[in-house]
């Protein structure tokens, strides 16, 4: 039988199809199982990626705010020691 007659088999006759399915193949309900799985372990991978995402979001925001925080200390400090010059430069 040539590859056109037996495309054209399959295509009229889905049953003659499963049929002539090749020696080994798995069955089609297993292969539907697979497939369900792998779509499932899909769903959770994403899942996990989006919450990974709004982690990385919220420690990126928490970094942000700890960076503010440090320039308001610096800032405090080139204050304070500048202030403490000057009162260490007045006559005692």
């Amino acid at each position: 039988m040539s590859v056109r007659a037996a495309v054209l088999l399959a295509l009229a006759l889905p049953a003659v199809a499963v049929a002539q399915r090749a020696p080994g193949a798995p069955e089609p309900a297993t292969v539907a199982a697979q497939i369900a799985r792998v779509q499932a372990e899909l769903a959770r991978n994403a899942q996990e990626r989006a919450r990974i995402d709004r982690e990385l979001r919220d420690l990126q925001a928490a970094i942000d705010r700890l960076r503010v925080r440090q320039q308001q200390l610096e800032s405090e400090s080139l204050r304070l020691q500048s202030e403490l010059a000057q009162l260490q430069s007045q006559p005692k």
